[in-house]
């Protein structure tokens, strides 16, 4: 694995963390030095991630947060600080939907949950950070 001393003690925030892309993120960046963030709805996942990356020596903590909620992101965000003294990365990994249809099957509400989901989340976020 490369190494990058540049990120020892950087705050890294990774949504989407307690499975997949994201949980291999956090990892990957916890191995590097940084303070990880976990942020995911999935608190029971979450917290295994987070619980993994402190057993190994890495520093971590879970933030549940519904990323498509405003004042759930203002909170998280607000832990964040609180917990590791501010933010210095970003990284959206969350995302999905919840059926594979085309347009023509696809229901109004599925179609904003997704987009919602997938985009507006990764605006909040950002914004907020």
């Amino acid at each position: 694995m490369a190494s990058y001393p540049e990120l020892k003690d950087r705050v890294a925030l990774i949504t989407g963390a307690a499975q997949g892309i994201g949980a291999e993120t956090a990892r990957l960046f916890a191995a590097q030095g940084c303070k990880v963030a976990i942020v995911d709805i999935d608190a029971e996942n979450g917290s295994k991630v987070a619980a993994a990356i402190t057993t190994t020596g890495g520093s971590a903590q879970l933030f549940k947060t519904d990323i498509t909620d405003v004042a759930s992101v203002e909170q998280c965000i607000a832990g964040i600080a609180a917990a590791f003294g501010g933010i210095d990365i970003v990284i959206s990994c969350a995302g999905g939907y919840k059926q594979h249809a085309t347009v023509e099957d696809m229901s109004i509400d599925e179609w904003d949950r997704t987009v919602t989901l997938n985009l507006r989340s990764v605006f909040l976020v950002c914004k907020m950070a």
